[in-house]
């Protein structure tokens, strides 16, 4: 059973004890960069696994149902990069976070392959936490937390996630809930996964939110990456195209 979720009923909250909410954003993107520009001159880091980064480059979105001009772009084995936030967000008095990706995954080797987005902390510590599942032929699960969507979906489409992280329990008790529309379907309302709603979430002291202050990316093999946002305030619904 598919849920619509409108991102725009939920603007406002309130939370016990919160007097202000100060709102902070972080977002990263690739069109003021120039084409054919390597990871490494674009801020990216080798963090983890068996892929160089020579594979990863700034192209021209392959697709328009990105929104973007160009997206990052990533062709090798199983690596783990990561790079820095251009600011000092603020997020230690949210009582909801939203981290938002937008990419097109491609057919590798006969599937599509695994990908996933997530955060280091101040002392280089990892927290990888949703995306998408390597799938059989073009067909793919989403992936929240390590348990894995009922939904299934198509590879060579653009697809926007919103990971929505409820933290007014405390990071110790968060739930995590995951939101994807179909952009090149030209959805502008998020659905939540089947199976991947009000995920259990616990975070230890120094993977908490309050100390995330760069991007962690997971990837291998024709994933092509649009845009990152993190942000205490909901996304807006983007343009029917």
């Amino acid at each position: 059973m598919k849920t619509t979720f409108h991102f725009a009923s939920c603007a406002l909250f309130f939370y016990f004890g919160l007097a202000t909410l100060l709102y902070s954003t972080e977002t990263e993107s690739f069109d003021a960069l120039p084409v054919n520009t390597t990871g490494t001159a674009s801020g990216w880091i080798y963090w983890a696994g068996k892929g160089t980064l020579d594979k990863l480059k700034i192209v021209p979105a392959t697709t328009a149902a990105l929104r973007v001009k160009q997206a990052l772009s990533y062709d090798g084995d199983d690596i783990q990069v990561s790079k820095p936030f251009a600011s000092e967000p603020d997020f230690g008095k949210s009582p909801r976070l939203y981290y938002v990706a937008r990419f097109a995954p491609r057919l590798a080797g006969g599937r599509v392959q695994r990908v996933l987005f997530g955060a280091l902390n101040r002392e280089n510590k990892s927290v990888l936490l949703f995306g998408i599942a390597a799938g059989e032929g073009n067909i793919f699960h989403l992936e929240l937390n390590k348990k894995i969507s009922e939904s299934t979906f198509k590879a060579d489409n653009a697809y926007e996630l919103c990971l929505i992280l409820d933290l007014s329990h405390g990071p110790n008790n968060a739930l995590g809930s995951l939101a994807v529309r179909n952009l090149s379907r030209g959805e502008n309302e998020f659905t939540l996964a089947d199976g991947l709603q009000q995920v259990p979430i616990k975070f230890e002291p120094r993977t908490q939110p309050i100390h995330w202050n760069t991007w962690l990316l997971r990837f291998q093999y024709r994933q092509e990456i649009g845009q990152l946002s993190l942000s205490d305030t909901p996304p807006e619904f983007l343009p029917a195209p």
